[in-house]
């Protein structure tokens, strides 16, 4: 599509439309992102101030706006696009609109209805994951965001294995937060960075 600026025509993509028009989605989406980043769900004020924390000096958001787009406050309030640009960031993005370009696809096939929140997860409760080039890790609930290796192949996670994880989807990578083995805290690791988790699957008995 074409638009007039000035006396010069500018390019702008069916994707950068997106992010203008601040898809509901999409925000929807950085949400997400933002919580599986940091490895915590914003449930509380003291999420909000951990978040807050987080956050470079040269870019700080306030708690009280960080609470209005997570709807911990009843707000009617349409977020800047800044504020969403400073959070993309936080997620590895160079920007909102780097996002939405680099995320249009997840709504493709409808994706946020498969994401699999740990809060819906009983603690014992075990999810299978796997991604390329045939890797499998099977996990269980320990407590809240916890979880740990039950079965592992073909992956640098180990039975016995803990770390914390707040969601889980296919097409996106695990993150690993807090990775600790036999009583010592290794790192945080990623898996299926390139094609993202092929299966998500929860086992029920």
């Amino acid at each position: 599509m074409l638009i007039l600026v000035g006396n010069h025509k500018k390019v702008v993509t069916s994707q950068r439309l997106l992010c203008c028009n601040m898809n509901k989605q999409m925000i929807d989406y950085l949400r997400l992102k933002v919580e599986q980043c940091i490895g915590r769900k914003m449930e509380s004020p003291k999420d909000f101030k951990q978040l807050n924390a987080l956050l470079p000096q040269n870019e700080h958001l306030s708690i009280s706006t960080l609470k209005r787009l997570w709807k911990y406050v009843p707000s009617e309030h349409v977020p800047r696009e800044e504020t969403l640009s400073i959070l993309a960031r936080l997620c590895g993005y160079n920007d909102w609109a780097d996002f939405c370009i680099k995320n249009t696809k997840a709504f493709d096939s409808d994706f946020l209805n498969g994401v699999v929140e740990t809060k819906e997860i009983t603690v014992g409760g075990e999810i299978m994951l796997e991604w390329l080039p045939d890797r499998r890790c099977r996990i269980r609930k320990l407590s809240d965001n916890r979880w740990i290796v039950t079965e592992a192949k073909n992956c640098k996670l180990q039975v016995n294995d803990t770390f914390s994880a707040a969601w889980f989807a296919v097409g996106e990578p695990l993150y690993a937060l807090g990775v600790e083995r036999n009583g010592q805290l290794l790192s945080n690791y990623i898996a299926g960075k390139r094609n993202g988790l092929t299966v998500v699957s929860v086992i029920t008995s």
